[in-house]
């Protein structure tokens, strides 16, 4: 009986990971990026933001993605790496950014509080160890 248990485990299939799902302002986002229109992107994710300080923080946004197609080229599209559920209301998307020149890397929370997703930081860089957790993709440069 053991044997065919232990049997029934080796053949059966692996259950994939549940798939958890990009919040629609991260997605239109990233599609306005792909579109080439950076500040249509940073509209989308900041416009819930209020605070004095998010004037700053949006402009600084904008400013960085402009200089983006001059780091890493244009944006040609993008891969969802994962996204992490912490709770039903905060998830964690990280994306690699498919760019001409080299790959940029993503990462932005998403907060629902009530019914709409909400985006309260997007951090992006052309180092992957600056932006993802070496728990996710492993270290870049082991040893530096």
């Amino acid at each position: 009986m053991q044997s065919f248990i232990l049997i029934l485990t080796l053949l059966a299939p692996r259950q994939l990971a549940v798939q958890v799902e990009v919040p629609p302002p991260v997605e239109r986002g990233l599609n306005a990026l792909r579109e080439g229109r950076p500040d249509s992107a940073v509209i989308e994710w900041t416009r819930t933001w209020r605070s004095p300080d998010d004037s700053q923080k949006r402009e600084q946004l904008v400013a960085s993605l402009r200089g983006l197609a001059q780091i890493a080229g244009a944006v040609r599209g993008y891969d969802i790496v994962r996204v992490i559920q912490l709770t039903p209301h905060l998830r964690r998307v990280y994306v690699l950014l498919l760019c001409d020149i080299q790959p940029a890397y993503v990462m932005l929370v998403a907060y629902r509080p009530a019914n709409e997703w909400t985006i309260t930081a997007v951090n992006w860089n052309t180092d992957v160890d600056k932006v993802f957790p070496t728990s996710l993709v492993g270290q870049e440069r082991p040893g530096t």
